[in-house]
């Protein structure tokens, strides 16, 4: 473990320590019960935790249990409502990385339930039912969500030494899921407060059947990321080449979609079809894939192949569906003299014109056997000759603009070293 992450939860485990003085009031039976009723449902709930694999954290649903207890709870109860929740739903963790998880929620609930008592230190029915205070909970319930994962972003990052993008979009994602569930807690609230636990029972029963479509997509997402590492392994032991090309394409293609402000779920999900945007080139023979001179018109026909050969190999992988084109029509050109389809325009799909001007800038500056690498400058040059007959000449100039965003006007931040070790 770095120093840098030691110290940070050691400042973390200090300031829960802190909160818990300032909030401790006087012992009550009855707010102690509360909190155990919601931390067994949020237990019950949780049972089976969804993890996103790449940016290595759990997706909870607690929500429909935090945002009732921020309101009927003191804030030391609801601390400990927080911090006991989290060790028994987080059981399965390294104990350190378990109890950062717990303290960094109470934090972020302590934070949150201060505001609130300040802003409603007197709760019945006509606030119950003020329009004020449902905007209220919805906002204070998002900023539980939101200091926590900043407190957890802040620990990926040290622990790893560098700002991990996988990181960020993992948790982007779990504040997105945190808009659907903080209804079923507004929901809970109006329950508990005419009905005790028997309404947010019955409620939570219910929800049952909701939770799954709510872990539906990152289900998907888990099952795109461990066969996209297990076809990068089996490309790297057949072809290294073909491997580092698309660790580079999957470089340039994650910097245009962002300047493109593309969803960063739909960003990750790109990437990841960058990684496969050649596998048919598995099929292909190794002597004609890394030939020293240039192909004969037979070997390019071949060669020409492998989009067809690609789209085959995962046409039924249904969680691939969306990206199934990339593969496919990569190499189709903007004024329809590409193959295998000889589609034109805007019939090519969006991901598949993004990547062909991707795939086809790391092929102009990188080494062949038979040739030397482009420069920068001259592979945007020849990008801007060909828009609008083999590129579409909008993303070409996203794309460029991406550069001299990432690299400078005249491209000079530019470093071929570091392009050649993306992976």
């Amino acid at each position: 473990m770095r120093t840098s992450l030691k110290f940070y939860l050691g400042f973390i485990y200090l300031l829960f320590l802190i909160t818990l003085a300032i909030s401790w009031e006087y012992f009550d039976s009855n707010q102690l019960l509360i909190a155990l009723g919601f931390t067994i449902l949020m237990f019950i709930f949780n049972i089976d935790v969804v993890r996103d694999i790449q940016a290595n954290i759990g997706y909870l649903i607690v929500l429909p249990f935090i945002t009732p207890a921020l309101i009927f709870l003191e804030p030391f109860y609801l601390i400990i409502l927080v911090f006991i929740s989290r060790l028994l739903v987080n059981h399965r963790q390294i104990w350190y990385k378990k109890l950062f998880n717990a303290t960094n929620a109470a934090i972020a609930i302590f934070i949150s339930s201060a505001i609130f008592n300040y802003f409603f230190p007197v709760f019945d029915t006509n606030t119950l039912f003020n329009p004020i205070f449902f905007i209220s909970e919805i906002l204070l319930a998002f900023l539980y969500v939101l200091i926590n994962n900043v407190f957890v972003f802040i620990a990926i990052t040290l622990d790893k030494g560098k700002v991990d993008i996988n990181a960020f979009i993992g948790l982007m994602s779990s504040t997105k899921s945190a808009f659907l569930t903080v209804f079923l807690g507004l929901f809970n609230t109006v329950a508990f407060y005419f009905t005790n636990f028997f309404g947010v029972a019955i409620i939570t029963f219910l929800a049952y059947f909701v939770k799954p479509a709510l872990q539906y997509r990152q289900v998907v997402d888990n099952e795109l990321a461990v066969y996209t590492s297990f076809i990068l392994h089996i490309i790297r032991q057949m072809d290294p080449i073909t491997h580092s090309h698309s660790e580079r394409v999957k470089f340039w293609t994650v910097l245009m979609a962002k300047r493109m402000g593309l969803p960063q779920n739909e960003i990750r999900q790109l990437s990841q079809a960058a990684s496969w945007h050649d596998i048919g080139k598995i099929e292909v023979p190794y002597s004609i894939l890394n030939k020293a001179d240039k192909l004969t018109p037979e070997e390019y026909e071949i060669i020409k192949t492998h989009p067809e050969k690609g789209y085959n190999l995962v046409k039924d992988l249904h969680f691939f569906n969306k990206f199934q084109p990339v593969i496919r029509y990569h190499h189709e050109r903007f004024d329809g003299t590409g193959y295998p389809s000889r589609v034109s325009g805007k019939e090519i799909p969006v991901h598949a014109r993004i990547m062909a001007i991707t795939d086809a800038f790391d092929a102009m500056t990188s080494d062949r056997s038979y040739r030397s690498a482009m420069s920068m400058s001259s592979a945007v040059a020849e990008l801007r000759r060909n828009a609008g007959t083999q590129f579409d000449p909008d993303f070409v100039d996203f794309f460029i603009d991406a550069l001299k965003a990432e690299y400078g006007e005249d491209f000079a931040g530019f470093n071929q070293k570091i392009i050649e070790n993306v992976s």
